[in-house]
C-alpha cells in the first residue's frame, strides 16, 4: 500500500500536465484565429488620430537618433509603446521622415510614404494583440481550466471590436490586452499555497507596459496589491505565508518599475 501511494505520489518534473499539454495545443489555434480576424482590412481606411501618432513617431524617433532624451515626451499619455511599436515597423530612418521639424509637406498625411508606412506599421500591432489574446487565453485556462479558460480565449480572439481596434495605430486596442493579461498574471500569482514568483514577475512587466502606454493602466495599482492582502488574509494560519506574499508583490513592483522606465 505504501509503495503504491509512493508511485502515485511521485512525477517527473519534466512531465507536463494534460490539462497543460491540452491548452498548449490549441493556443496556436487560438493565435491564427485571433491574427486573421485582426489581419481583415488592414490595408483599409485610415482613423482619425493614426496621422498624428505616425507623426509623433517622427518625432520620437528624431529624439531617440539625436540622443535628445527630452524630446521623446510627445504627448501626456505617455503612448511609448505606441510609438516603440510604429518605429520597429518603419525603421528609424522612415520613421523620422513623418516628423514635424524638417517635413516640407504641411500635413503627415500629405507626406507621399504616408499610406504605405501606415499599412506596415500597423502589422505588428495586429501581431501583439493576438499574442495578448492568446495569452490571456492560456492564463485563464491555468486559472479556471482547460474549458472556461479556452472559451475564454475563443471569444477573445474573435470578438469584433477588439478586432477591429486591435491593428489601429493608437493605444487602446494595446492596453486592453496589457492589462488583461496583467490581472490574470496576477490573480495567478496572489492565490495561495503556490509561490508563484514568475507570475508575479511577469504581471509586473505586463503592467509596466500598460503604463507605458495609457494611463489608464493606473488602475492596476491598487488592484494587485489588494489581491496581496487577500493572499494575506487567506494564509493567515499559514506560517511564514506573509513572507511569500510580501515577496511576490516586491518582485512585482520591481518588474512593474523596470518596465516603466526603460
Amino acid at each position: 500500500m505504501l509503495s503504491h501511494a509512493a508511485d502515485q505520489n511521485t512525477s517527473s518534473p519534466s512531465d507536463t500536465p494534460p490539462i497543460t499539454r491540452a491548452v498548449l495545443a490549441v493556443a496556436p489555434l487560438l493565435f491564427v484565429l485571433a491574427l486573421l480576424s485582426r489581419l481583415i482590412g488592414v490595408g483599409e481606411a485610415t482613423t482619425e488620430d493614426e496621422d498624428q501618432w505616425v507623426q509623433r513617431t517622427g518625432g520620437f524617433a528624431n529624439a531617440l537618433a539625436s540622443g535628445q532624451w527630452r524630446g521623446t515626451y510627445q504627448i501626456g499619455h505617455p503612448g511609448v509603446t505606441t510609438m516603440w511599436l510604429t518605429e520597429l515597423a518603419l525603421g528609424q530612418d522612415r520613421a523620422r521622415t513623418f516628423a514635424t521639424r524638417g517635413r516640407e509637406e504641411q500635413h503627415v498625411s500629405q507626406v507621399p510614404d504616408f499610406l504605405p508606412a501606415l499599412r506596415t506599421a500597423r502589422v505588428p500591432f495586429a501581431l501583439l494583440s493576438a499574442l495578448l489574446a492568446t495569452a490571456c487565453g492560456v492564463l485563464a485556462a491555468r486559472l479556471l481550466g482547460p474549458g472556461p479558460g479556452l472559451l475564454a480565449g475563443l471569444l477573445l480572439a474573435l470578438e469584433p471590436y477588439w478586432s477591429a481596434m486591435s491593428p489601429i495605430i493608437g493605444m487602446d486596442g494595446l492596453l486592453a490586452g496589457l492589462m488583461g493579461a496583467s490581472l490574470l498574471s496576477a490573480l495567478l500569482a496572489f492565490r495561495p499555497p503556490a509561490s508563484a514568483w514568475g507570475w508575479a514577475a511577469a504581471s509586473g512587466l505586463l503592467a509596466g507596459l500598460a503604463l507605458l502606454t495609457k494611463g489608464a493602466a493606473l488602475f492596476l495599482l491598487p488592484t494587485v496589491p489588494l489581491l496581496a492582502l487577500l493572499e494575506l488574509w487567506r494564509a493567515r494560519g499559514r506560517p511564514g505565508g506573509w513572507r511569500s506574499t510580501i515577496g511576490k508583490l516586491a518582485i512585482w513592483s520591481l518588474a512593474l518599475a523596470t518596465a516603466a522606465l526603460i
